[in-house]
């Protein structure tokens, strides 16, 4: 009799342990933390730098800012299997949202700062959707580990500042702005207490196509041509909510 006790606790017990949490489903996620915002530049025809500053790639220059984020989204994941090793469950995940940025400029001053070159991401938000893959990896079946990966898109602004001794030279002082496309990929974890919140951290790359800008100088007859390729790498941790039928 104690024998069959004992298995029934046993049995009981090692039940318990397998039962994962449900991570599918509906589910809101806010995070704050810190984001590195890169710009690479390029001056394809050496208007404003030597052989000896420039690469052999071309770019010339580079600069960055540590700025605070705040990121939001929404996303669906869907229950896919239960059938990897050791009995694991896989998810995929379609993730819509964005990051707002707390500053949004960084900046390259050359020349005692009578030029200056800026990148401004204009509207300090950065809008994102794509797939995560997700899956439950740890002892502690209450959290999962994901990667996901997407497009992203943001209105940036690439300013040249020509001051000339404290005066703002507007005709040397060319800009480009655009909608720009771009990628991110990134991976976290996240853990879920109780049946609906949960805790997360994660980090996520973001890199934007290459902008050009085109221009001639008013003292020079040669037509100048800047290139630019800008990167934004964050990380953070925030809160997810799971909405549950009742």
């Amino acid at each position: 009799m104690k024998c069959i006790l004992f298995s029934l606790i046993l049995t009981s017990l090692l039940t318990t342990n397998v039962i994962s949490k449900d991570f599918s489903g509906l589910n809101f996620n806010l995070n704050i933390g810190a984001a590195d915002q890169g710009t690479t530049y390029s001056d394809l025809t050496r208007y404003s730098s030597s052989e000896t500053t420039c690469r052999g790639d071309g770019f010339c220059d580079e600069w960055d800012n540590t700025i605070v984020g705040i990121s939001y989204g929404i996303g669906y994941d869907f229950f896919l299997t239960n059938n990897l090793p050791l009995d694991k469950p896989l998810y995929l995940g379609i993730d819509f949202g964005g990051l707002i940025t707390m500053d949004d400029v960084s900046r390259r001053t050359k020349e005692n700062e009578d030029f200056v070159i800026e990148t401004n991401f204009r509207g300090h938000n950065i809008l994102s959707g794509g797939l995560s893959i997700s899956t439950i990896p740890f002892k502690n079946k209450d959290s999962k580990a994901f990667i996901d990966f997407g497009a992203a898109i943001a209105n940036i602004n690439h300013p040249h500042l020509d001051n000339d001794n404290g005066t703002w030279d507007f005709e040397d002082s060319p800009f480009i702005q655009d909608l720009v496309e771009g990628y991110y990929i990134g991976g976290g974890i996240e853990y879920l207490h109780g049946k609906n919140w949960g805790y997360r951290a994660n980090i996520r790359y973001y890199d934007f196509a290459h902008m050009e800008l085109n221009w001639t100088p008013k003292n020079s007859a040669t037509k100048a041509q800047y290139k630019y390729e800008d990167t934004l790498t964050q990380v953070e941790i925030g809160l997810v909510y799971y909405l549950r039928k009742k």
